[in-house]
């Protein structure tokens, strides 16, 4: 992938910010560049680091892949957070689980089977499977719940770019890939991955953090999804659906998650670590103590906001075009 190029329009990246280290690996002495297309607002880390260094980040203790939960821990809600919480509840509109919603998109269509793409935890394989499904698995983590050999469904280890071969000639009525395109160092070609594993007729569910959140373009280096260099793009709706129609998938709708979490302690305990390690640090610019008084201010903005700037992830359902 040619550095300063984006993905979508074949347009010039231009500076948006840095990233003055990893905030999970605080003695790595490294910073990471991002850079966005001021033409349909992509972004990634440019240049991209070498796989070696990528490989060294995913190094960290704690990772969402090899627990149940990566939730944040914090105390219990106090009466502001719990209001906030209450009233963020009744503007949510958006999807409230997502298994839920894949199961039922797969029964409609008659689906037998599934292979879920950077598969982690495999919170997703576990409730597809007791939802009557034969459920596959891809997991570049050795050290995921996935992967270990007692988990309750078919997982190899692979990746997106470069599946195992275990599933050549293979195909699936449904395919999920969860938060996994942003990881990917050439997200065009994992989307067709999944176009090469997807039956005609069967579905893909992709879903990423959503770049046009106000949350991110308020907070940045203080966003609990920004994972870098973990994540090395940054995407919305439209880019989700342009790598799709160019991997040779129609895109049969875009929904949104991810709204009530962002008024949570768990959310504010995970941009408080954050913005604690990169405060001070050079090219890091002013990152204050926002608090309660901040996700107030979010709140405010957000609850009557257009979905693509009211969630904190985005996702498209897909089929293969005819």
């Amino acid at each position: 992938m040619p550095d300063g190029v984006c993905i979508i329009c074949g347009g010039p990246l231009v500076d948006w910010f840095k990233a003055p280290g990893d905030w999970r690996k605080p003695d790595a002495d490294i910073s990471f560049n991002l850079r966005r297309c001021p033409k349909d607002g992509y972004g990634r880390i440019d240049p991209i680091p070498q796989q070696a260094v990528l490989d060294d980040h995913y190094m960290i203790e704690g990772y969402y892949t090899q627990e149940r939960s990566n939730k944040a821990k914090s105390g219990p809600p106090s009466l502001p957070w719990r209001a906030m919480a209450r009233f963020a509840k009744t503007v949510d509109t958006g999807v409230k689980n997502r298994k839920t919603l894949i199961a039922d998109e797969l029964k409609r269509r008659g689906g037998a089977d599934v292979l879920e793409i950077g598969c982690g935890h495999g919170d997703n394989l576990v409730a597809l499977s007791e939802h009557g499904f034969e459920a596959y698995g891809i997991e570049p983590d050795p050290d995921a719940m996935a992967a270990d050999p007692d988990f309750p469904a078919t997982v190899h280890r692979g990746t997106a770019e470069d599946p195992p071969s275990f599933y050549d000639g293979r195909t699936f009525d449904g395919v999920v890939m969860s938060h996994v395109l942003e990881h990917c160092v050439d997200p065009a070609k994992a989307m067709r991955t999944v176009r090469r594993f997807l039956k005609p007729g069967g579905i893909a569910y992709i879903e990423v953090p959503n770049a046009d959140c106000v949350d991110f373009r308020s907070a940045k280096l203080a966003w609990p999804h920004l994972g870098v260099p973990r994540h090395v793009h940054f995407l919305n709706g439209d880019h989700l659906e342009a790598l799709a129609t160019e991997a040779g998938l129609e895109v049969l709708s875009r929904t949104h998650l991810g709204y009530m979490r962002q008024f949570t302690p768990g959310w504010h305990t995970f941009g408080d670590e954050m913005r604690a390690f990169y405060r001070g640090k050079t090219g890091a610019g002013t990152l204050k103590e926002w608090g309660i008084p901040y996700y107030m201010w979010l709140l405010a903005m957000t609850a009557f906001a257009p979905k693509r700037y009211k969630y904190d992830s985005v996702a498209v359902l897909l089929t293969v075009k005819e």
